[in-house]
């Protein structure tokens, strides 16, 4: 029992199952504000699946391809960084032995094919925007990463492709907006925390700037077109959506300050500031459809929010008692 127990946590581990639940949450966002809102349906064609698919399928779908891309997004991570963790990563499973590269190599090739599967619920379209961002996801393991002016942006540009798989025809663009900078600056500062090499240059800060101008004002012109042929901006959120997420976005900086600094800078910091924005990006969509008085969604997203802090709980204690037995304990 305990071996089938260490197998499983491993897996768990090396695809960061636990906190995939933040993937998930940006995914059910566009599901259920297309659904609750009749000016994102009226733009899509009588048979389009978002318009004629029950709730549920739907919901199913985008997780499933959620779930899938951020799998094949990290554990590509560890089979890259698995030499480079030997020294660093001591706990990762790749490195200690503990899962090997042929299961390793087996389990990312399954998850973007689950991802796929699930896109598919959407469409065509949603289909090649996944393998779209598969492969970027694969550029930023393989380039993107090593590099401090691409890779924060990178990553950013990931999270924000994959939340619009479910409609690419989205007007309300703001909170991919949203999820482009909070990813994004969330890896700038797990690169700047982490002490990584090499360090973020004042070339790597103008990179990542001009580049997040850039695609936020690109993102902002696609939903302009969605909603009115560029003849004018997307619908701007209400006050109380902006007052809301800036509110939460101050309470993640004041939040991870003094977790980082209880810490100390070095990767562990890093790890618990990408864990929790992970978090945080559940909390964004929570207060996007609680602003706007969608009660459904809310009860729904906020139910994946607790059931993704339980799963994170669960998930840790579970490799503790997997790895380290309370009579091994010291």
């Amino acid at each position: 029992m305990r071996r089938q127990l260490v197998r499983l946590t491993d897996i768990l581990q090396l695809t960061r199952f636990a906190t995939a639940f933040a993937a998930v949450g940006n995914v059910w966002l566009v599901i259920l504000w297309t659904r609750g809102n009749p000016h994102e349906l009226e733009s899509l064609s009588m048979t389009a699946p978002m318009r004629t698919a029950p709730l549920p399928l739907l919901l199913l779908g985008g997780a499933v391809a959620a779930i899938g891309l951020y799998a094949f997004t990290l554990g590509l991570n560890d089979i890259v960084d698995r030499r480079r963790d030997r020294a660093l990563g001591v706990d990762r499973p790749l490195p200690t032995g503990r899962i090997g590269l042929d299961l390793a190599t087996i389990i990312v090739a399954a998850s973007v094919f689950a991802a796929v599967l699930g896109a598919s619920i959407f469409g065509t379209a949603a289909v090649r925007l996944t393998v779209l961002v598969a492969a970027a996801a694969l550029a930023f393991n393989v380039v993107g990463k090593f590099l401090p002016g691409a890779g924060p942006l990178l990553l950013g540009l990931i999270f924000a492709g994959h939340m619009v798989i479910p409609n690419i025809q989205l007007q309300f663009v703001w909170p991919v907006v949203v999820v482009l900078t909070h990813a994004m600056a969330v890896e700038w500062a797990a690169w700047i925390v982490g002490r990584r090499s090499p360090s973020m240059s004042r070339r790597a800060v103008a990179s990542i700037t001009l580049g997040w101008l850039f695609w936020t004002a690109v993102v902002v012109l696609i939903g302009s077109y969605n909603t009115s042929g560029l003849n004018h901006l997307p619908h701007r959120p209400s006050p109380l959506s902006a007052l809301l997420i800036a509110a939460l976005a101050v309470a993640f900086i004041i939040y991870m300050t003094h977790k980082v600094r209880k810490t100390g800078l070095g990767p562990r910091s890093a790890e618990k500031l990408r864990r929790y924005g992970a978090i945080w990006m559940v909390l964004y969509a929570v207060a996007w459809v609680l602003a706007e008085g969608e009660w459904l969604a809310t009860f729904i997203l906020a139910g994946l929010g607790a059931i993704g802090l339980a799963a994170m709980t669960i998930a840790r204690e579970a490799y503790h008692l997997a790895h380290q037995p309370l009579g091994y304990r010291r």
